[in-house]
């Protein structure tokens, strides 16, 4: 996982390799320039060189705004992944014991299971009665030993 800084600092390596080829492409400009001796070859020139400095800005200013939004996604998931982390902070898990006669006893665990204790953890089973019931494992097991 890259972080944000990671990320910074692969973009800012991309900019300065685009500075760096526009400045070799106007060293180069400025020596065809210089070779000229034509006036309306050298308006020519000016006109087109124009046109590429502004072509090279076009694409600076593209590559800066998806580096903009490369990093306003990644702080978005950090934050979103920093939220989930603080809602599920001192939740108690969620633990379902499912139940069926003459089946083992299944645990089903969801959520968080930091510090999972089973004699206190919230349990469901079905009921002889074919409902649904609440007790603590602790108490199925006591109330449900193999004689």
């Amino acid at each position: 996982m890259s972080t944000v800084e990671e990320i910074q600092r692969a973009q800012n390596e991309e900019v300065m390799e685009a500075l760096q080829v526009e400045m070799m492409m106007e060293a180069s400009r400025e020596e065809k320039l210089a070779k000229v001796t034509d006036p309306d070859e050298r308006v020519q020139l000016e006109e087109l060189f124009a046109i590429q400095r502004d072509n090279c800005q076009a694409r600076i200013a593209i590559l800066r705004e998806k580096h903009r939004e490369v990093l306003n996604e990644k702080v978005k998931k950090l934050v979103k992944y920093k939220k989930s982390a603080v809602k599920m902070k001192g939740k108690p898990p969620i633990v379902k014991l499912e139940v069926k006669p003459g089946s083992p006893l299944l645990p089903v665990t969801g959520g968080n299971t930091d510090g999972l204790e089973t004699e206190t953890a919230p349990a469901q089973v079905e009921s002889e009665e074919g409902g649904v019931e609440d007790v603590k494992p602790v108490d199925f097991f006591k109330n449900n030993k193999a004689s």
